[in-house]
């Protein structure tokens, strides 16, 4: 390995552990609030460190080109991780008094599938074809409407679910090891541009929010923001819980996948960043914002559709997607993403 990517490496990694230390922090200071026994209550931080450490390291290109190697020699050691997070999901709703029948089989279901299916198209183009929908919908759409079983770190509160990190997880381990899919840019090492194309994005994005937002009814101003210590613990929490893990789905699978179909076809990036911004609006569709627009669909019944929130989300994932393009990081795509979702919960609200 060259001397410059070893230090890159090495820079990422302790971006990385900063980055997974601070998280684990921002959720004991919570867990301190929580009426739940000190057995539990460190069991759950031990459950979240190992979550979030498998998370947060992956974003240490060094670690997944080595989880590469390992899996090119070995392809069964793939299921260790399926069986993993599994395993330790028994363990801790059965401690928790969590653990019931959908926690055994749903559980083993959802890791187990995308695996089998990654298998069939391991050696494939990493490009959309039938599979590969078929395996994000997979990840995706349980965590969308609440079908993953319903495991709660900790048992109160509701500070995360469990299956939505080991989604991401999963997320990450089939698209970004196994299938490799190129120019991703999960990487923590955001350069000067990569900073200021972010901010500059929101900056645009921001005042099309503001115009179609307030006349509308869909937002109106927070009379009362919180203080500075909750807000800088707040954009964190988006940043990792909300922004990165919408933009590794939607930026760094989808619209990676997309755009490589697209471009084969002779199409340009353009294109794909209108279609994956438009895929992206219609993500939020199932959303409970008013205004709504009342759709009929036949035997289906009707379609309350958000269409203020539709809007404005294809319109944020068209930013997203541009500093995704323009910086090849979707960790700055992220940045935007999560400075958004931040200044919406700080400063103003639905």
């Amino acid at each position: 390995m060259k001397a410059g990517a070893s230090q890159n490496s090495g820079a990422d990694l302790r971006a990385a552990v900063i980055l997974a230390a601070a998280l684990v922090l921002l959720f004991a200071l919570r867990l301190v609030r929580i009426p739940v026994s000190p057995a539990v209550a460190a069991l759950s931080l031990i459950v979240f460190m190992i979550l979030v450490s498998l998370y947060v390291l992956s974003g240490v290109p060094g670690l997944r080109r080595r989880l590469r190697g390992l899996l090119r020699e070995q392809p069964r050691r793939l299921w260790l991780l399926p069986a993993g997070l599994w395993t330790l999901s028994l363990i801790y709703g059965g401690l928790t008094g969590q653990f019931d029948l959908y926690l055994v089989a749903g559980g083993l279901i959802y890791c187990a599938v995308p695996c089998l299916l990654i298998e069939r198209l391991r050696s494939a183009e990493p490009q959309l074809g039938i599979l590969d929908l078929v395996v994000i919908i997979y990840l995706w759409f349980p965590v969308e409407f609440g079908w993953v079983p319903d495991l709660s770190v900790p048992p109160l509160g509701g500070m995360i679910n469990y299956y939505h990190i080991a989604a991401l997880i999963l997320l990450i381990t089939l698209y970004l090891v196994v299938r490799n899919l190129p120019d991703v840019g999960f990487t923590y090492r955001l350069r000067g541009p990569d900073i200021r194309t972010a901010i500059h994005s929101t900056l645009l994005f921001l005042p099309l929010a503001l115009i179609l937002g307030f006349p509308t009814g869909f937002i109106a101003l927070n009379p009362r923001p919180p203080g500075l210590a909750e807000m800088a613990a707040a954009l964190l929490a988006v940043y990792f819980f909300t922004g990165l893990p919408e933009e590794l789905l939607f930026r760094g699978v989808i619209h990676n996948l997309i755009e490589r179909r697209l471009l084969r076809a002779g199409r340009s990036r353009t294109t794909a960043l209108i279609v994956s911004s438009i895929v992206f609006g219609l993500s939020h569709g199932n959303n409970n914002d008013a205004p709504f627009l009342e759709i009929p669909l036949g035997p289906l019944g009707v379609w309350r559709a958000p269409w203020v929130y539709m809007i404005l989300a294809t319109l944020a994932g068209f930013f997203y997607g541009w500093t995704y393009i323009k910086t090849r990081r979707v960790t700055a795509a992220a940045l935007v993403h999560a400075l958004v979702d931040w200044l919406w919960g700080m400063f103003f609200h639905a």
